[in-house]
Formats: structure tokens, sequence, C-alpha cells
């Protein structure tokens, strides 16, 4: 099912404390697919310098039990997805325990220098899947996509990659 997730990469903003990265995912098959919600960690930052993939990171640890995050596109339907990136050298700010959407940029940062960098998007489900803050399989996976009247996707899938730079000032 590769050929069937369109992936399109943007930066929407750069700034030294942040970039912000949107990527829509679009359904390019003829029936309902089901997947599991893509993550921060799975944009791939490779430094031009030194040829290196950053690693990412967390800042503050702390386990969170969650219910698997899924998300269905119907035939030709797409969802934009955007996530604030913070280089690790870059002090989180106090977390709003009521503000989901600032979870990955206090708690997640990447190690990313001052430079160039080629980045991407890379969603990989295979059937030996596993999401550890759910504790859900593969089969769980299946079985949300037949109680959606859908298919659960499995596969690779890659954006375009960008040409980025991460400004000194």
């Amino acid at each position: 099912m590769n050929e069937v997730l369109s992936l399109s990469l943007e930066l929407s903003e750069r700034t030294r404390r942040l970039l912000r990265f949107r990527l829509k995912a679009e359904n390019q098959f003829a029936v309902k697919l089901l997947l599991p919600k893509p993550e921060i960690t799975q944009l791939h930052f490779l430094s031009e310098t030194t040829s290196k993939e950053s690693q990412w990171r967390w800042s503050s640890f702390s386990f969170i039990s969650t219910s698997l995050a899924t998300l269905t596109l119907k035939p030709g339907e797409s969802r934009d997805f955007e996530w604030r990136v913070r280089p690790s050298d870059i002090e989180p700010p106090p977390q709003n325990k009521h503000d989901d959407s600032s979870f990955d940029y206090c708690r997640r940062c990447i190690d990313l220098s001052f430079g160039e960098y080629l980045v991407w998007f890379h969603w990989r489900v295979s059937t030996a899947f596993i999401d550890y803050p759910s504790h859900s399989r593969w089969r769980d996976l299946e079985s949300l996509a037949q109680q959606e009247g859908a298919v659960a996707w499995y596969g690779e899938a890659e954006s375009n990659w960008l040409h980025i730079t991460r400004p000194l000032v």
C-alpha cells in the first residue's frame, strides 16, 4: 500500500527558537484508510555539514498512558498536521497541562546546531506495529479499521525533502 498515501511537507515558520512544519497526508486509494496518527519524531533532520541525522530527545521525562491515536481518510481526503520543533539548546517553556498542542514542543526536542539541514517525514507502519503509550498492536489497528469500515494502512510513505537553515539570530 505504499503508493496510496501522498505526503507533502512544508516549513511554515523559522526562528531561532523553533521551526514549524506542516505535513499534508492524502489518501490516494479507492477505500477509506485508518492510520496511526503521525508523530513529530518521524521528522528527520540530516546535517548537510556532517551528514549525520539529528537525534530526538525527551526534555522532561514522563510516561503518559494514552489510547491509540488514529485517523481515518476517505478516498481523496487529506489532513494537515502541524508541529513546532524545539532545538535542544532552547529551554522549554512551562507546559500548560490543559493544552495538548504544546506537549511536543515542551517535552521533545532535537539536537540541531546552527546550520543547513535536509528535512523530510518518513511514515512507516508494519504488521509488527506497537504503540507504546497505548500498548496497542497491529491487531488493534485492524480491529479499529474494521469498526470504522476502513482498511488498516501499512507500508512506508515519505514526504518531499526540504532544505532549511537554522539561523543564528
